[in-house]
């Protein structure tokens, strides 16, 4: 399936549950954003094709694409970033690891920030829950065979 189809496809399930979600949180309109954020970043720029370098995901990066050629050489497509537990946690590990000496020129010791931010980590579930979403939405897809790993 071609880039624009998945996120068409995906942006229609996104949208056709958020409401699902908003009805599931004391804070229903605060739900549904960080879902729909959650899942729309993870459609338009951290999809399982960012493995590939001329993914529209990837294009998006722009110049900052290049970050990304170490993941892919550890992740050929349709490999393990096609995966249904793995896949979504590489990439946001991989973002967290990018963005460590970004956060490190500001100051910020990422293991303390997180320490910091723990309390607060159940609110952002939604934003969680939408970007998972969006990486599975691709997978079904893709047709790719649920399975742990």
């Amino acid at each position: 399936m071609d880039g624009r189809s998945h996120e068409r496809l995906t942006a229609l399930f996104l949208g056709a549950t958020a409401p699902m979600v908003a009805l599931a949180s004391t804070a229903p309109l605060e739900a549904a954003v960080g879902y729909l954020a959650g899942g729309f970043l993870g459609t338009l720029f951290l999809s399982p094709d960012i493995d590939l370098p001329e993914s529209r995901p990837s294009r998006r990066w722009g110049p900052l694409s290049v970050l990304w050629a170490p993941y892919r050489l550890l992740h050929p497509h349709r490999g393990a970033s096609h995966s249904w537990v793995y896949g979504p946690l590489s990439r946001l590990a991989y973002l967290g690891l990018l963005a460590t000496p970004v956060l490190a020129l500001f100051g910020v010791q990422p293991l303390e920030a997180a320490k910091e931010l723990a309390p607060q980590a159940k609110e952002a579930w939604p934003l969680l829950l939408g970007y998972l979403v969006s990486q599975w939405a691709h997978l079904v897809q893709d047709r790719v065979p649920v399975r742990a790993v």
